[in-house]
């Protein structure tokens, strides 16, 4: 039973999308400790929270059926536009680095 209980939570923390990423880390690391009636709590709550999440995207893709492309590029922009701001540190970070070098000749 316990060990049904945590795989169940488990899957309900790697698709959860409403919890912070740091409480999901929180319960991962403790779920071998918790006693039976704790990891009841916690799957009772991580259900009703799956149940919201799901009739939340349900409810989305009804609006919209794009929902999940349009998230897919737009996730994909934010990743290309962190990877972009990263790429100009480093070019400005090289390019300091250069001019210092080149101060001292």
């Amino acid at each position: 039973m316990e060990l049904e209980l945590r795989q169940k939570i488990l899957e309900f923390l790697n698709r959860n999308l409403i919890l912070e990423k740091d409480i999901i880390d929180q319960i991962r690391g403790s779920i071998d400790e918790l006693t039976l009636e704790q990891l009841e709590w916690i799957y009772d709550v991580l259900l009703d929270l799956d149940k919201k999440q799901t009739s939340t995207l349900q409810d989305k893709l009804r609006e919209n059926p794009n929902f999940f492309f349009e998230m897919e590029i737009k996730v994909s922009k934010e990743m290309y536009a962190k990877h972009i701001d990263a790429e100009k540190e480093e070019k400005r970070l090289i390019e300091e680095w250069v001019l210092k070098e080149l101060n001292k000749y």
